[in-house]
């Protein structure tokens, strides 16, 4: 009796504030997430294309265009790409959806606020919903308008996006602490530098301080799955494979068939070490 009671009452209280709108809503693909798989199938992207939604997206829609009703504001959240819901479409989100962000990955976002395109950049974020004021305003440096999503919001392209998978020539091993404000020199945002988390593999590629204009050599995705992950690259010196996936000690990589280490790339991402040649990296979780 006590436990029907307690269940009634607790029903009661929050009924009225379990506010759900029509499954509807969830039918068709929000004209947002079109316009991003269409770009993205048009530049080749192997991976599933990124796009980060702006914090100040949801005060924007209610200056320019007030919801008056909770179905409104569920689509509202939805087509500007609500960081839990974008994924069902083939979009990752980034930082994303809280209960499933490392802790390393929150570091540097927390950092990167600072440096906010070269964080972008760094992550492989190729695409940003953010709210505008005035949608007569100048476009800003480093992106390319696409589309309004809502009165009050615009979907950008990001230029210079590292690729999610590219050789850095040189590295710096540093502990956390210093290195959250390293990954955010030119040289490592533009990719030719990797900053290294201490590991007995790390001192392999000697420390450089100094300017980076040599490139390394290239890699590029060959397939890209939730659990494996396969690239082939070309070093024309030593250098370092920075896949930009987050890192966790379930992943493990072969090269060219063998067992090597997976480094802890600047901050949050995976790297492997190579030699001068042409190799294929395959990176697995378990």
């Amino acid at each position: 009796l006590t436990v029907a009671i307690v269940t009634g009452d607790l029903v009661a209280a929050a009924g009225p504030l379990q506010n759900f709108g029509p499954s509807s809503l969830l039918d068709q693909m929000v004209p947002a997430a079109v316009a991003i798989r269409a770009d993205a199938r048009v530049r080749g992207l192997r991976a599933p294309p990124r796009v980060h939604r702006s914090p100040d997206v949801d005060s924007s829609i209610e200056r320019s265009a007030p919801p008056r009703t909770v179905i409104e504001v569920q689509r509202n959240l939805l087509r500007t790409l609500i960081d839990n819901h974008a994924t069902i479409y083939g979009i990752g989100v980034v930082p994303g959806y809280d209960a499933a962000m490392p802790s390393s990955l929150g570091t540097l976002w927390t950092v990167g606020q600072r440096h906010k395109a070269g964080l972008l950049r760094l992550t492989g974020v190729e695409y940003l919903i953010s709210g505008i004021s005035d949608p007569s305003m100048p476009t800003p440096d480093g992106v390319e308008a696409m589309m309004d999503p809502l009165p009050g919001t615009r979907l950008f392209r990001v230029n210079r996006v590292l690729p999610r998978v590219y050789l850095a020539g040189t590295t710096r091993v540093l502990p956390d602490h210093a290195a959250r404000e390293a990954v955010f020199d030119p040289e490592v945002v533009e990719g030719r530098r990797a900053i290294l988390a201490p590991h007995p593999a790390a001192p392999l590629l000697a420390p450089d301080a100094g300017p980076v204009e040599q490139s390394a050599g290239a890699c590029e995705l060959e397939s890209f799955q939730d659990a494996r992950i396969a690239a082939q690259c070309q070093a024309t010196r030593p250098g370092v494979a920075v896949f930009l996936e987050q890192f966790d000690a379930g992943w493990s990589a072969s090269l060219d068939g063998r067992p090597v280490p997976v480094l802890r790339v600047n901050l949050a991402m995976r790297g492997v070490f190579l030699l001068p040649g042409t190799h294929r990296i395959v990176l697995s979780y378990q």
